[in-house]
C-alpha cells in the first residue's frame, strides 16, 4: 500500500524529531546541529529559488537513512571531503562505509555560523 504524501510527511517529522537536537563529532571538534533546515531538505529540494516537493521513493529513501546520520556524525573515523561553497555556505561530506553501501552526511555552515546537517544519501542518491 503506497503512502499519501501526509502520511509521508508525518513519518519524516516523527523520524526526524527522534533526533533533533546537537551530536558531537569528533572529526569537526565541534557539535552538528540537526534543525528544521536539515528536516526541511528530507521532504523538498529547491531549484532556482523555488521549494519544490520531493519524489515520494526519494523521501522514503532519505527517512530510511536517517537514523544512520547521529552515528556517522559521532564517529571519529569518518572521513571528511570539503565541498565548494555555495553562496555563503561551507560545505562538507562526511562518508561511511556501513555493510556494501557507502553513506553520506551532508554539513553545512553559513558564514560563521553553527554546522548544520543537511542530507543523508547512499551510493544512490548522491545529489543531495
Amino acid at each position: 500500500m503506497a503512502l499519501s504524501r501526509e502520511q509521508i510527511k508525518r513519518l519524516a517529522k516523527v523520524v526526524y524529531d527522534g533526533i533533533r537536537g546537537r551530536v558531537w563529532c569528533p572529526a569537526f571538534d565541534d557539535f552538528i546541529y540537526f534543525s528544521s533546515r536539515g528536516y526541511k531538505h528530507i521532504t523538498h529540494k529547491y531549484d532556482r529559488g523555488e521549494r519544490i516537493w520531493r519524489d515520494d521513493a526519494d523521501i522514503l529513501r532519505r527517512i530510511r537513512l536517517l537514523p544512520s546520520a547521529p552515528g556517522i556524525v559521532a564517529d571519529p573515523t569518518v572521513t571528511i571531503i570539503p565541498k565548494p561553497p555555495k553562496n555563503r555556505d561551507k560545505m562538507w561530506r562526511l562518508d561511511k562505509q556501513i555493510g556494501n553501501k557507502m553513506i553520506t552526511v551532508m554539513i553545512v555552515q553559513k558564514g560563521n555560523g553553527r554546522k548544520q546537517y543537511l542530507s543523508v544519501a547512499d551510493d544512490n542518491l548522491r545529489t543531495a
